[in-house]
Order: structure tokens, then sequence, then C-alpha cells
């Protein structure tokens, strides 16, 4: 976590210099997203706790501007093609399935900590109502000269879909 004033500013840049690109839309069963999100992939770090000077501790996230930064502009991007709206979720109902490719250069980041940021920012960016639709995750991390995140997001075939319902 930054603690200047000037590293913080630091770290604001270099979310700023971001891409979150809409690759395509297809038609299955639905809809089905593909983003791509260049630089380093982002881990959810452990909860922090703070002191403050009344001698009182608090919990914080040190992932919350990250995740607001990328959950707006997600939802920016969305709304410019014409498929998130600000009151509507894209996917509403079960059997959403999540396929997401995570490029890292150092290898030493967990897949579940990637995982669950990016879960939380597409939840928050209008994607899914909630992740407890999403019933299938595909997860992998591969060696990348320079970071990005690959995600496919999508209604599972209808088979499937409905046996997750009733189970």
């Amino acid at each position: 976590m930054p603690n200047t004033r000037a590293q913080r500013k630091r770290s604001a840049a270099g979310l700023r210099n971001r891409n979150i690109t809409v690759l395509g839309v297809g038609e299955t069963r639905g809809v089905s997203l593909q983003i791509f999100i260049s630089g380093d992939p982002i881990a959810q770090p452990r909860p922090r706790f703070a002191v403050t000077r009344a001698s009182r501790t608090y919990i914080y996230n040190p992932a919350a501007r990250a995740k607001t930064f990328f959950s707006r502009k997600m939802k920016q991007e969305l709304q410019e093609t014409g498929l998130a709206s600000t009151a509507n979720p894209i996917f509403t109902l079960p059997g959403v399935e999540v396929q997401v490719q995570f490029g890292l250069a150092d290898m030493s980041k967990d897949l579940d900590n990637m995982l669950k940021f990016i879960l939380d920012v597409l939840e928050d960016a209008g994607v899914y109502a909630n992740d407890r639709l999403v019933r299938k995750i595909v997860a992998e991390k591969v060696q990348s000269n320079t970071g990005f995140t690959s995600l496919s997001v999508s209604y599972m075939d209808l088979a499937t879909a409905l046996a997750a319902v009733h189970i």
C-alpha cells in the first residue's frame, strides 16, 4: 500500500494507463462477452488493519481504489458498446461461465486471489448481479512478457445450466 502522497499518485497513474477492451459480443443463449485488460493482473490482497490517532483500529481493503477504477472503466466500456445499462446487469440467470487467462511475467501471484479481484470487478461493473450466478470457472495463468487479463463471460450450455439450477 503506498504510504506517501507521491506514491499514491504514481500508483493511480499506473492504473490510468490500463486499457479495457470489449473484443466481441456473440449470441450463445443470450450474450457472450470477450474482454481484454492490458497490464499486470491485480491480486486481491488480505484485508489490512490500521490504527487511528485516537487509538481506534479499523479494517480496510488495500485494493479498493483499484477495484473501483476497473469497475468504472469496464462499465463505461460496456455502455459504449451498448451492452450495459445503469439499472440492469447483463447476466441475470444462474449458469454463468467465466473463463479467465492471466498473463504474468512474475508467476508468484496466487490464481485464486487474482480471480477473486476479477469476479468482484465484473459484479461491480454490472456484468452479473451477484457472483452466486457463476456456476463454472476456468482459470489459468500463463508466462507472458507483458501482463494481461483475458476474460470470456457467457451462459453455460442449456442442459448444463438447467442441471446446475436443480442441484
